[in-house]
């Protein structure tokens, strides 16, 4: 070292000892100073060591060494309270089991392997595109999954099962189709995912999915750029979207005048503002929810403004290009017009068939009735023009009389806050009608009915737009000479009959011999015309009215037209007034039949009330189908029964068709649309008590006697029982024989209708319609397919059939 630093260190030192000798609990480590060549050195006294005893060393070692035992046993203890920790998390983390899946055109299965699970802790939660559920097995582990389903599902009629270590799921699909995956990311679940192709049922049709419409002017949207081009941040004025599901095939020839409609008004700079696109519904299953996205033959279009945000159109698809277009012309126009003066009138007064005018006291933003009459204008696009004339504006003032000889001819009130006084325009027609009622409540059908003809055909095209408009349509049916001829006496009727309804019932005219099976669903009589009636709208389930004639009066009802037309007029305003209660399908009888005791009364709906619900007496009521099997033998049986009781006033038997009549709620049958037969007592008191037989046999020789046991229990009349027996003994032999004839008949007709049927094969084989197919007949066993086939496909061999 410098000589410098080492005078300083012994200065140090000397002055540490200094400080130890001048200490009094230090004189036993008193240290002295012996001079050495070269310097100063300390040394310890006699038998000590500067560094401390070995005991002080071994004291000091202990210590440090229980210091580091104690930092070892805190540092596990860390861990192990770590690990634990990670344990108690990872506990609450479910392991993803094994699933497997398969499916059926509606539903999908699910089967997730679980080894040994504490049914006591499942929790399964089915939402409309998710699945979830948890469960801890003997040891306590979690076991679970969550998977958002690639389509959506309908919770009620969800199922599952927890069964021998097994978890099985039936997801009832919201529509039924093959789905091409169960999730939507097959990456969300980390547990074991395989598809049992082999489960999938037999019936299950795999779809191919379609290509959507592109081209020039068509955008591919997702939920992000749909909300963009809807709220008009592309600055587009309208925007028509076809909401697609890839597997539905129904819409293929629609969709290319989509395209062709996109494509020809991509190329029209005028209509710049309009943008076309295409939302596939399955990616997109939210947004294809949220506009009522189907796979229906309609092909619906959905159309959006931003201009109306609260206001979504639907227009039909077209499969005419020329079609589409105008139903996308229409609704670029504004939903209600401004009409300043004659000029503006004159313009586009004639460009629809329809034109509602509205003449408001106030002006757009001031006058209370314009939110009214701007919703009705908005449900009527496609169907007529809507117009406005502001501030106290009159027919006159815009030149209206000019077109219209009767529409100046009302005094407008000049009241504040009075309503609008509407009219109703008809260019092709040259007329023009008031609207007399509520703005908000009676426009909108007031405007529908009045944009249809005066007088309609009823063809396909013409249906659906009675179908679209959903308005009342009276129907007058007449005869085919009389259809074909202009200015005749229905047309003179019907005429009369729509201005005097004008705004409130369509009416149309029918050919009989085209259209006479529709008379059916009204309870009228085809043969008997000219007839008439009305539908709440154009639909299979809408109620029907049918005016009904005394058969006496029915042709000189109808000779004269003036007096057809009052009374047809009295009975729209029954109709409007909802006075009148519905009408049926029935048959109809023979004019000539009449009932015998002993017999089984035949019952129409058109005889039901008369027959059955006005009778003094206990019936028994069988509702069959013709197409059942063994009619003839159940026709039978209920003869027996009739035939049993014929000397008894106080009960009968009767039957129904359910397949060609009306049956009342009260009766709930299976006989209306399939093939078999129901029972019922309906007693003949106040009560109108109805009880249903739940005692059918297959072997038809017992029934005879059960109905009449059934019949006698539930009468509410007094009468004996044992009289009535003895009948049912005696024909239980001939219901054998005629049961035995009518099986061997069936089996007659089914084998000469394979016989010709091989014939056929065989022949078509012969020319060559088969080459290079390994068909063969001999291949077949007709014998068990017939035998299959007579019993209806029961039991195993049901799916099999």
């Amino acid at each position: 070292k410098a000589p410098k630093l080492r005078r300083l260190s012994t200065k140090c030192s000397l002055l540490k000892l200094l400080q130890l000798t001048t200490t009094p609990d230090n004189q036993a480590r008193r240290k002295l100073c012996v001079p050495r060549s070269g310097g100063t050195t300390l040394v310890s006294p006699a038998g000590t060591d500067p560094k401390g005893t070995a005991a002080e060393k071994k004291a000091k070692a202990e210590a440090a060494a229980a210091r580091k035992a104690e930092e070892a046993k805190k540092a596990a203890a860390r861990a192990e309270k770590k690990r634990k920790a990670r344990e108690a998390a990872m506990r609450k983390i479910p392991v993803a089991p094994l699933c497997r899946w398969s499916q059926t055109m509606t539903n999908v299965h699910l089967q997730f392997t679980l080894g040994n699970p504490d049914s006591a802790t499942l929790n399964v939660t089915i939402s409309e595109d998710w699945f979830r559920f948890v469960v801890r097995d003997q040891s306590g582990r979690l076991n679970g999954a969550e998977m958002e389903l690639r389509e959506f599902v309908v919770p009620d009629l969800c199922r599952y099962e927890l069964k021998r270590g097994a978890l099985s799921v039936v997801l009832h699909k919201a529509r039924p189709h093959a789905w091409d995956r169960l999730l939507v990311s097959a990456d969300q679940y980390k547990g074991g995912l395989k598809k049992a192709w082999a489960a999938d049922s037999s019936d299950l049709v795999i779809e191919e999915d379609q290509d959507l419409p592109e081209g020039p002017g068509i955008l591919q949207m997702n939920a992000s750029s749909f909300e963009t081009a809807r709220n008009g941040t592309l600055g587009r004025l309208m925007v028509v979207v076809a909401f697609r599901y890839p597997w539905c095939g129904n819409c293929t020839e629609k969709d290319k005048s989509f395209e062709e409609t996109a494509r020809a008004m991509y190329r029209d700079e005028r209509l710049d503002g309009v943008v076309f696109g295409v939302v596939d519904a399955r990616e997109e299953k939210h947004l294809g929810r949220k506009y009522n996205a189907t796979c229906s033959d309609e092909c619906n279009v959905t159309v959006f403004k931003p201009d109306e945000p609260n206001t979504i159109y639907t227009i039909p698809g077209k499969k005419f290009t020329g079609e589409l277009q105008v139903e996308v012309y229409k609704h670029v126009l504004p939903a209600v017009h401004d009409i300043e003066g004659p000029e503006r009138f004159e313009k586009f007064h004639a460009a629809f068939n329809t034109t509602v005018i509205g003449f408001f006291q106030g002006n757009r933003t001031t006058d209370p009735h314009v939110p009214a009459f701007i919703d009705v204008a908005e449900s009527m696009r496609g169907r007529g023009l809507f117009a406005a004339c502001w501030d106290g504006c009159t027919p006159e003032s815009i030149g209206l009389p000019r077109f219209y000889s009767d529409a100046g001819a009302v005094e407008l009130a000049n009241e504040t806050g009075r309503a609008p006084f509407v009219l109703v325009l008809k260019p092709a027609e040259n007329r023009s009608v008031e609207f007399a009622g509520d703005l908000a409540s009676d426009l909108g059908l007031f405007s529908k009915v009045l944009s249809l003809p005066l007088l309609g055909s009823y063809d396909f095209q013409s249906r659906q737009q009675y179908r679209e408009a959903g308005v009342p349509v009276g129907m007058l049916w007449v005869s085919s000479h009389e259809f074909g001829v202009p200015g005749s006496r229905a047309d003179v009727i019907l005429r009369n009959l729509a201005q005097r309804h004008a705004g409130a019932v369509s009416m149309v005219k029918l050919n009989a011999s085209a259209d006479g099976i529709l008379m059916r669903m009204y309870g009228l009589e085809p043969w008997r015309l000219p007839a008439f009636g009305i539908a709440d709208r154009e639909d299979f389930y809408a109620d029907r009215f049918a005016f009904k004639v005394d058969p006496e009066e029915h042709d000189a009802f109808w000779e004269d037209p003036g007096k057809a037309s009052q009374g047809l007029s009295t009975f729209c305003d029954d109709y409007r007034a909802k006075k009148l209660e519905p009408s049926h399908e029935t048959l109809f009888l023979n004019s000539n039949y009449t009932w015998q005791p002993g017999h089984v009364q035949e019952v129409v709906w058109g005889t039901y009330q008369r027959d059955v619900n006005h009778s003094t007496q206990d019936i028994l009521l069988e509702l069959y189908s013709p197409q059942r099997d063994n009619h003839h033998t159940h026709t039978a049986v209920m003869q027996v029964v009739a035939h049993s009781l014929r000397s008894l006033n106080l009960v009968k038997v009767a039957r129904m068709d359910a397949s060609q009549n009306w049956v009342p709620p009260g009766l709930t049958t299976r006989a209306k649309d399939s093939i078999t037969a129901d029972y019922f007592v309906i007693s003949g008191n106040v009560t109108r008590r109805v009880v249903k037989f739940r005692g059918i046999s297959r072997i038809l020789e017992q029934m005879p006697e059960r109905l009449l046991r059934f019949l006698h229990e539930q009468s509410t009349l007094d009468w004996e029982l044992d009289p009535h027996l003895p009948d049912m003994k005696e024909v239980t032999e001939q219901l054998e024989q005629m049961k035995g004839h009518e099986e061997d008949a069936k089996k007659a007709a089914m084998e000469e209708w394979i016989e010709h049927e091989k014939a056929e094969f065989r022949r078509l084989k012969g020319e060559g319609k088969f080459d290079g197919m390994d068909l063969n007949l001999d291949n077949i066993n007709v014998e068990g397919l017939m035998a299959d086939m007579m019993n209806q496909g029961r039991g195993r061999r049901k799916k099999e059939l």
